[in-house]
């Protein structure tokens, strides 16, 4: 049996409501996960794909926490992450 295809007015990300949802955050400001100011980037762990927000001066931080091999553990998903770098662990995306 196939899966019926969905044109995109069947899809859910097309309800009126959900749109009206998403509009209302638009302007919407991020702030950091460490502290209250604006978030610059979005560190993405690259075991679960969980999400943190943060500010410049708390990714410098962060990179700089890494300045020797170590070993970690996702607080999100539990793995362990052996003798990484920064880059091995997280995937920075600018907002």
């Amino acid at each position: 049996m196939s899966t019926p295809i969905l044109t995109p007015l069947e899809t859910p990300i097309f309800d009126d409501d959900v749109i009206a949802e998403m509009e209302q955050h638009v302007d919407e400001v991020l702030t950091c996960c460490r502290c209250v100011a604006e978030a610059t980037s979005m560190c993405v762990t690259t075991c679960c794909r969980a999400q943190f927000p943060i500010c410049e001066p708390h990714l410098t931080g962060a990179r700089a926490g890494f300045t020797r091999p170590r070993v970690l553990r996702c607080a999100t998903c539990g793995v362990v992450h052996c003798f990484v770098s920064f880059d091995d662990t997280y995937r920075v995306v600018d907002l």
